[in-house]
């Protein structure tokens, strides 16, 4: 391959969720404690107690040269603190759950292990025991769960009687939208896993593994990994209040890939939780500094943090410069969303310090309004009825409850300008508008400097209209001084293209068979895909690993992204999902399928690329009618419209309903018509071939997508950061070698076994990034794109890749 990039030797990355970070804490002098091993004996403690590690080993000592096979037993508690007087490790947070759900948590060692039972209800154990381990770490997550409900209690009292728009549910306690009515937490202590600890949102558990080489240290000696994981637990709840209180089943996840900057925001939300409960503005100085050195600071006046970062407003850790941030390892470049998180977690952390400062809060108080700004925000972002706030007009955000789970993991999903866009409207409402900074109006000119000093000045209002089709620009917006965005650069998404210059490649494929099938597996069990096509085999037996796209396989793609402007862009993100770039000629009765109409589509000349001509069989009126090119669905393809029926008469019974406006899937096909070349949907193909319906990719359910479909879930990719005048693969890779490519960089595809090789196909992504100055912002309107939008082309680059599909 040219200039050294191979595209065949795809390294599938499944990212965990192992945390990562900065250097260890600064070691300091060991502390006088006494640091003897105590018996930690039943006789020792009284009823209902026990003993556990309050504090990881590296902070009572304050030493980070400890031995790596430390005892643990010498960080016990002396003094006994209270566990449970029941009889098992359950814990009761909250009234009214419902189903056989008796209690919230559940705590147990691993997956097939029984109950603990202690009928005695003394609860101490050896250190080294599955006893402890759960002891240890019910106790620590009582302890959060017992915070994160005393502190919306705080939130909901202030939110009820807010001056601005709310998104927490009235009903907030009443549906039990502080937790989920019918779910139990189930945290596993000693789960097995190597390296690693982790939430898993499906099935609502904790799992906390061991140290490699290590098996006798556990992560849950480390109190700090345990408030993160919870952490992320708290998150989804917080997420999906209202989708609780409205009764809607379907949850939502801030996150949906391995890296994407909705996941890299979770991660700091849990860091903030860690400093939450201890106080500490650094997280895992234990467990991950001392075997990983890879412990991280949450604060610009750590000692740890390379040289040059400070509390100066010039020198924090910023948007998008600090993305993929490792102070471990100046010169990695690894994608992760732990570092990239970091730029929000010292936010956060800057927040909390402006409201002791400048509001004269306590720190207590500072981050009991901190953790309110982000309870308000993730309601919104998750709300999937789609009203924002209780009184909201349906489709006030994420676009219908139909479309809301998409618009929220791929359409529009949060990211560093949406989530602190959404965050810095009700951190002005709150502070502003209730008066709640010392009982005084908030300068918002402050919110901007302290925004700007991260680079997060990056949107032009407050979008507090939202982003519905019938209200999205009837209310007032506040608007951001430009002159406060100093540090913020905004990029044109024109200088975002797929790389032309000579000896770089427009694309990389990987069609390598065992590459493919590790990497359909892993997002399967990752519930990112539920299946591929049965013309297919999940064994990809036709790829053949030639670096081409070749009839019946399975490739990944990469576009070689490139950034053609002076200034680094961050989030780029690619979308392959179907979108309204046709325009519908007219409806005819399928003959397959009577009870269906099929659309004679052509494709839209009228977009940014100006592909294709008139000529080449594309469509370039200008007309604004519904199924027109200038005309955006306002349903993601689900406007419906009435045919009359065998009647002949509209409005009766046996009309036949069908999309007015459809959105198409993204590769169109070159064909001969009068004797030119022209483009046209794959349906045209089909009828040519006359290939029978069962034989394509959907079956008899979709003819359009019949030869060449992006593979639903696998339809977007994440670049987490391309700097000026550099393609992804330089910005990235690490000396002269391979870059490695992990699955939330590739876009999936299948390719139809029954392609006449030879045959040419047109691509039409759409891209975008989160610094770009017209993703977001209409300037036509002074206000955010409308959610609809986002079915369109408007606030996208639109990248074209041409391919022949060959043996």
């Amino acid at each position: 391959m040219e200039k050294g990039f191979s595209s065949n030797t795809l390294k599938v990355i499944i990212l965990g969720i192992l945390l990562s970070g900065c250097l260890p804490a600064q070691q300091g002098a060991v502390s006088e404690r006494d640091f003897s091993i105590i018996s930690n004996s039943p006789e020792s403690v009284d009823y209902g107690h026990g003993r556990v590690i309050l504090e990881n080993a590296v902070v009572q000592t304050g030493n980070t040269s400890l031995e790596r096979n430390e005892d643990m037993a010498l960080y016990l508690n002396k003094a006994q603190v209270f566990i449970s007087n029941e009889q098992f490790l359950v814990h009761d947070c909250r009234e009214g759950l419902t189903g056989e759900v008796s209690s919230c948590l559940k705590v147990l060692d691993e997956q097939s292990a029984p109950d603990l039972q202690n009928s005695d209800r003394k609860w101490a154990y050896n250190v080294h025991s599955s006893g402890f381990y759960q002891v240890q770490g019910f106790y620590h997550l009582r302890k959060i769960i017992d915070s994160f409900q005393s502190t919306m209690d705080f939130v909901y009292g202030l939110a009820s009687t807010s001056n601005y728009k709310t998104a927490i549910p009235s009903t907030y306690f009443t549906t039990f939208a502080n937790w989920y009515p019918d779910r139990q937490m189930v945290a596993y202590t000693d789960c097995g896993v190597i390296n690693n600890s982790y939430y898993n949102p499906s099935t609502f558990s904790l799992c906390f593994g061991e140290i490699e080489n290590y098996p006798e240290q556990k992560f849950i000696f480390d109190p700090s990994v345990i408030y993160h994981e919870m952490g992320h637990a708290i998150t989804q709840i917080q997420l999906n209040s209202r989708n609780v209180a409205a009764s809607i089943p379907t949850r939502a996840d801030l996150g949906a890939l391995g890296y994407d900057e909705a996941s890299a925001i979770n991660e700091a939300i849990s860091d903030y939780w860690s400093y939450y409960i201890t106080g500490r503005r650094h997280i895992a100085e234990w467990s991950l500094g001392i075997f990983y050195n890879q412990s991280r600071p949450l604060s610009e006046d750590d000692p740890n943090h390379a040289p040059g970062i400070s509390k100066d407003l010039d020198s924090r850790v910023s948007y998008p410069r600090y993305i993929n941030y490792d102070a471990n390892d100046l010169g990695s470049k690894i994608e992760s969303i732990h570092y990239t998180g970091q730029i929000a977690a010292h936010y956060f952390m800057a927040l909390t310090d402006e409201l002791i400062n400048y509001c004269s809060m306590s720190e207590d108080s500072a981050k009991k309004y901190v953790m309110y700004f982000i309870t308000e925000t993730l309601a919104e972002i998750g709300d999937m009825s789609t009203r924002a706030t209780d009184g909201g007009a349906i489709g006030t955000v994420n676009l219908s409850e139909e479309a809301a789970q998409v618009w929220i993991n791929a359409v529009n999903p949060a990211n560093y300008h949406t989530f602190f866009q959404k965050l810095s409207k009700y951190t002005y409402g709150i502070l502003h508008k209730d008066q709640r900074c010392n009982g005084a109006t908030y300068p918002i000119a402050r919110l901007e400097h302290l925004l700007d000093s991260y680079g997060l000045l990056l949107f032009n209002t407050l979008n507090e209209d939202g982003n519905g089709k019938d209200t999205g620009h009837d209310g007032g917006n506040t608007a951001i001084n430009e002159i406060n965005r100093i540090k913020t650069v905004l990029i044109s998404k024109d200088h975002l293209t797929v790389d032309a210059r000579s000896g770089y490649v427009e694309a990389y494929i990987f069609d390598k068979r065992e590459a493919i099938v590790d990497a359909i597996a892993a997002m399967k069990q990752q519930g990112q895909i539920t299946e591929i096509s049965p013309l297919l085999s999940e064994d990809a037996i036709y790829n053949n690993n030639n670096i081409k796209i070749s009839p019946g396989e399975i490739v990944g793609i990469a576009l070689n992204l490139y950034n053609s402007s002076n200034s680094n862009m961050g989030g780029v993100q690619v979308l392959a999902n179907d979108w309204d770039h046709m325009k519908v000629t007219d409806w005819v009765d399928d003959t397959t399928n009577l009870t269906k109409i099929m659309h004679n589509q052509l494709p839209c000349g009228t977009f940014s690329d100006n592909f294709p001509k008139s000529e080449e069989g594309g469509s370039v009126e200008t007309t604004m009618n519904p199924g027109d090119c200038n005309y955006i669905t306002r349903e993601n393809g689900q406007d419906t419209a009435a045919a009359e029926g065998a009647d002949g008469v509209l409005g009766t019974a046996d009309d036949l309903i069908y999309n007015a406006d459809p959105i198409a899937p993204i590769c169109m096909v070159q064909m001969e018509e009068s004797g030119a070349s022209i483009w046209a949907p794959q349906w045209k193909m089909v009828k040519e071939l006359g290939l029978p319906a069962t034989k394509c990719l959907s079956g008899a359910e979709n003819i359009n997508d019949c030869f060449v479909r992006a593979i639903k879930g696998a339809d977007q990719a994440i670049y987490s950061k391309i700097e000026a005048g550099k393609n992804w693969a330089e910005t990235i890779t690490q000396g002269e070698g391979d870059v490695n490519f992990s699955l939330s960089n590739l876009l999936f595809f299948e390719i139809s076994p029954f392609i006449p090789p030879g045959t040419v196909f047109n691509c039409r992504f759409r891209a975008r990034f989160t610094n770009c100055k017209d993703c977001y912002y209409d300037k036509s309107n002074s206000d955010n794109f409308l959610d609809y939008e986002f079915s369109g082309a408007a606030p996208y680059q639109i990248l074209n890749f041409r391919f022949s599909v060959t043996d």
